[in-house]
């Protein structure tokens, strides 16, 4: 960001109108830019994020979940089945946004939401999978308040910029976080084997007679590699905002995200050799440490 913002002259470009309304977006003329491209990738997305919302949420009431008193333990179906459902759908509303107004201003109540969603899966897994509390509630809603009254009252390209940042540091937070659980959920599996799902060691037997068989928490990793890809997106198209090749990737990389986001429910679902819900161990978070990676 300190080699995009500002220019060395100290100026920055001036944002180019959006389409429809007219308004300033957040970034200015973009070089090889092919609007047809453009549109026809953030088509593409959504057809992606919408199918992939409506799956997801299909797929996480096919089984009940096992009552756990254990806040530190997480089932598959809660997050991230459901979770990614309302992810996809928040970020299907954001593209369609961002087609419709451009990104700007007015899109940016709209993207928020896609912020949004992946701070609520932070949040449950930095409160132990506890997403019935006060604090869950109001931390979710004020991150919301905060990017959206920050955005709306700072001028460009502050807003831009504060807007890219938190994207950018929630994108982080998820890679890291995601990394966590994985290593957390194998090493507890591997030292309490006898709390693993499901309980029947026939089950286990013709699980791993299954040639088409996942090893949980190996499809997790799907969950990581999704992070990853959609971090490095949002970098490559941080760096060169004003490319028309850049922004074709950051677009390329949303579907490509969302795709693994979707396998891995297909796989945690259909191929894995643990059938049922699968707990997964969540990495403890001291609250001084929690707050102060929110600042």
């Amino acid at each position: 960001l300190l080699i995009v913002f500002p220019k060395p002259s100290g100026k920055t470009d001036d944002p180019e109108p959006s389409r429809l309304t007219g308004y300033p977006t957040w970034h200015g003329k973009i070089d090889g830019n092919d609007q047809q491209k453009v549109d026809s990738f953030a088509t593409f997305d959504s057809i992606v994020l919408l199918v992939g919302a409506i799956l997801t949420f299909r797929w996480s009431f096919v089984e009940k979940l096992p009552k756990n008193n254990d806040y530190k333990i997480i089932h598959s179906k809660t997050i991230p089945f459901r979770f990614i459902s309302l992810y996809c759908l928040a970020t299907f509303v954001a593209v369609v946004a961002s087609i419709a107004f451009d990104v700007g201003k007015l899109w940016g109540v709209f993207g928020a939401l896609h912020n949004l969603m992946e701070v609520a899966i932070l949040l449950l897994i930095g409160q132990n999978g506890k997403i019935k509390g006060v604090s869950f509630s109001l931390l979710w809603g004020a991150y919301y308040l905060i990017i959206n009254t920050v955005c709306l009252f700072t001028n460009f390209p502050i807003d831009a910029v504060f807007f890219k940042v938190q994207g950018l540091a929630v994108d982080f937070a998820l890679v890291i976080e995601f990394t966590r659980v994985f290593i957390n959920t194998k090493k507890n599996l591997n030292e309490q084997a006898e709390l693993q799902l499901p309980l029947n060691t026939d089950e286990n037997r013709d699980g791993d007679n299954d040639a088409f068989a996942v090893r949980h928490p190996r499809q997790w990793l799907l969950m990581i590699s999704a992070a990853v890809v959609h971090l490095l997106g949002n970098i490559f198209n941080t760096m060169a905002p004003n490319d028309g090749k850049t922004n074709l990737v950051f677009q390329l990389s949303y579907a490509i995200t969302f795709l693994l986001y979707l396998l891995y429910v297909y796989f945690d679902t259909h191929t894995i050799s643990v059938h049922g819900p699968k707990r997964f161990y969540l990495p403890e978070t001291p609250g001084a440490k929690t707050a102060v990676l929110a600042i």
